[in-house]
């Protein structure tokens, strides 16, 4: 914040306030409000509904909940004000920030930003990935509380695989992974689950719908647990029954990619040269074109953040860097293939957090 002149940042994105309050309540669905932080303090805003979890939770912190009375942007705007040293507010709005001035995260309406900048009174600015660059890369306990996730996720993967059978559908599947989550410790999904057999599995992003599971398909499970708030993904393709062998040598393929992603990760490369290692070892059986999406992405109060992993990753990546390596082949129409693992970036590879099996599993 000193870096970018700002005195008060205020915080839209709730992964972002749970990140400076760890406050509880922001992963209601229900929840409206927003945060605001300085150099030594934060605070959410919200309504009542919170008073009693946000005192109990907030004490013997540097942090704090707000009781929103009547309108949140005023209340936000008169803290900011305040803490920046603005005097009365005068409706004014200028586009530039200076030293010492207020800004809020961009991911907010144009009403938003213009209601607020009128109540501060001074100068706002819009500042994006200021936290996010914190998020970023992970401590001790963010790591381990991942780990759990991801423990959580490979269990109920088992459960779930338990379902598998000719004749239930893929929505019926999807429920049974939900619930096998819960099961086994989940506080909930990081995304609903994924289900995608047969042809549909060429869609990587698949809806499960009513499609039932026949003999001799491909079955892709895209699932993750939450806990406390923090993220796993994992994916497993397995067949029903026994495939063909142009399904059992693309199947191959992908895991030759990933082994060897998960060989090459390194704090230093960028995203783009590790996406690049797959594609390589994709290329080599002819598939490299049947890859359509990038090789991972980082993983953490949210299932896709920091750092990106593809063609477009140029930034390097970084020691306790939390990402998921999921090389994939998709014939349209026809069937589709993706295993992924969440891994921690380390000072000398990758410590692989993800435990499910990779072998072709025939259910």
């Amino acid at each position: 914040m000193a870096a970018r002149q700002i005195r008060v940042l205020v915080v839209a994105r709730r992964p972002n306030m749970a990140y400076l309050t760890a406050f509880r309540g922001l992963f209601d669905e229900g929840f409206s409000g927003m945060a605001a932080v300085t150099g030594r303090e934060a605070a959410v805003f919200t309504d009542r509904r919170y008073d009693e979890q946000g005192a109990a939770e907030a004490s013997g912190t540097d942090w704090r909940v707000v009781t929103v009375h009547d309108d949140l942007i005023a209340d936000v705007g008169a803290w900011a004000r305040e803490r920046a040293g603005f005097g009365k507010a005068e409706g004014r709005a200028p586009a530039r920030a200076r030293a010492g001035g207020v800004a809020i995260e961009p991911e907010v309406s144009h009403r938003v930003f213009s209601r607020l900048a009128k109540a501060i009174g001074g100068e706002l600015a819009a500042a994006g990935g200021v936290v996010e660059e914190l998020r970023r890369t992970k401590d001790d306990s963010e790591i381990e509380t991942v780990r759990e996730a991801a423990r959580v996720t490979d269990r109920a993967l088992g459960r779930a695989l338990g379902q598998v059978r000719p004749g239930i559908t893929e929505r019926e599947l999807a429920f049974e992974v939900r619930q096998a989550l819960f099961q086994e410790g989940s506080d909930g999904v990081a995304f609903e689950p994924i289900v995608a057999s047969g042809p549909n599995g060429s869609k990587p992003h698949a809806h499960a719908g009513g499609r039932r599971l026949a003999a001799g398909d491909l079955v892709t499970i895209d699932m993750g647990a939450r806990v406390d708030g923090y993220c796993a993904d994992l994916t497993r393709t397995v067949a029903l029954g026994r495939i063909d062998e142009e399904r059992a040598a693309a199947y191959a393929a992908v895991l030759a990619a990933q082994k060897a992603a998960l060989a090459a990760a390194r704090p230093g490369m960028t995203g783009r040269e590790l996406d690049g290692v797959a594609r390589r070892s994709l290329a080599e059986h002819g598939l490299a074109r049947a890859f359509t999406h990038g090789l991972g992405h980082g993983v953490g109060l949210e299932v896709h953040e920091l750092p990106l992993i593809g063609r477009r990753g140029g930034r390097r990546l970084r020691e306790r860097d939390v990402i998921t390596i999921e090389p994939g082949v998709y014939l349209p129409g026809r069937f589709g293939i993706r295993i992924e693992d969440l891994v921690v970036l380390t000072r000398d590879g990758v410590h692989n957090l993800s435990g499910s099996p990779k072998d072709l599993i025939e259910l």
